[in-house]
């Protein structure tokens, strides 16, 4: 079964807040290319995507495009036909920032006895093992930290 899954990637801000933030960011970058716009707000084989919902080319951004790649931002749609088999799909960003925790202990700095560890920080690595020596770390790291609270 078929169906469309809708983002709004800035939900901080409303259709015409964000199209004035990108004509602004256009004018004061010089931004010569739709894809050197939006390189400070995704990655960029993500703002690729981004260009191409909004179906345009690489060419300097004017009034038109910038609408265009506003409305795409607020409206990212995707078809989605199923999910992967079990052990095959992965998450590479997101998560809690890493600035919102101790570093020596993983407990959150908004709320005490909270730690955040693993895949629930914005950590993230190549694939081979990394995924798991860094939650294997984390883990021992956090309990260390929890366990001297329970003395």
């Amino acid at each position: 079964m078929r169906r469309v899954l809708e983002l709004d990637l800035a939900p901080d801000y409303d259709l015409h807040s964000l199209i004035d933030l990108l004509m602004f960011l256009a004018h004061s970058l010089e931004a010569t290319s739709a894809d050197e716009l939006l390189g400070g707000m995704f990655v960029p084989e993500f703002a690729n995507c981004i260009i191409g919902k909004a179906q345009l080319s690489a060419a300097k951004p004017d009034e038109e495009a910038i609408i265009k790649l506003a409305s795409a931002i607020k409206c990212f749609s995707l078809a989605v036909d199923g999910v992967y088999e079990d052990g095959v799909p992965q998450v590479s960003r997101g998560g809690c920032d890493v600035g919102e925790v101790n570093p020596s202990t993983l407990e959150s700095k908004l709320t005490d006895g909270l730690f955040v560890l693993g895949e629930a920080l914005d950590v993230d690595g190549p694939c081979g093992g990394y995924n798991l020596d860094w939650a294997w770390t984390c883990g021992i790291l956090a309990g260390k930290a929890i366990a001297r609270t329970l003395r």
